[in-house]
């Protein structure tokens, strides 16, 4: 009954901010689209940094859940959320500002039918989960150990390929040795 409630709010809330409440209209400052979305195979979810955008708004088959910044693990939001496979209306929105706090949409909407496969298994080092273990993975492990970008728990496993419980820069030399062949393994 919880998660029902939360999801009819959330589609409510992503209504009201859509179209107005009770039919007034709302102000949606459309600025452009986002640019360069992409969503892998293995469901990671880029896109370049929108001007004035706070926040980022997901969506999942008109559910909102509101995201902090690009790559985004849809897989990993709909495992979460109990999904099982499917094909799934996933969508995605740049907001001015936290939407309960009176944010606004200044995106058009992205939006996407996905394929959701939750049997898929990666492997060690593959930090975008694309199959192979390349230079981006190793960008990607050095962002996280920097604190660019903030993990998944399933790309916290995939990155620490030293399994010293944290992602360091280390990890990503690793990762980087191993992409370009200097070493066979982690």
């Amino acid at each position: 009954m919880k998660r029902a409630c939360k999801r009819f709010l959330s589609l409510l809330l992503a209504f009201v901010m859509l179209f107005g409440l009770f039919g007034m209209a709302q102000t949606v400052y459309a600025m452009g689209s986002l640019q360069n979305v992409k969503i892998s195979s293995s469901g990671i979810l880029t896109w370049d940094p929108f001007p004035g955008a706070k926040v980022y708004v997901f969506s999942c088959n008109g559910a909102g859940s509101t995201i902090a910044a690009s790559p985004f693990d849809v897989n990993d939001y709909l495992a979460k959320d109990g999904k099982e496979s499917g094909k799934y209306t996933i969508a995605l929105y740049a907001v001015d500002n936290h939407i309960y706090a009176g944010g606004k949409p200044i995106s058009e909407i992205w939006a996407t039918t996905y394929n959701y496969n939750p049997s898929y298994s990666y492997k060690l080092g593959d930090v975008d989960k694309n199959g192979a273990v390349n230079t981006a993975d190793a960008l990607m492990a050095l962002k996280m150990a920097v604190g660019i970008i903030k993990p998944t728990n399933e790309q916290k496993n995939i990155t620490d390929v030293d399994k010293d419980g944290k992602i360091t820069t280390a990890d990503a030399l690793k990762i980087l040795k191993y992409a370009v062949g200097i070493i066979k393994g982690f």
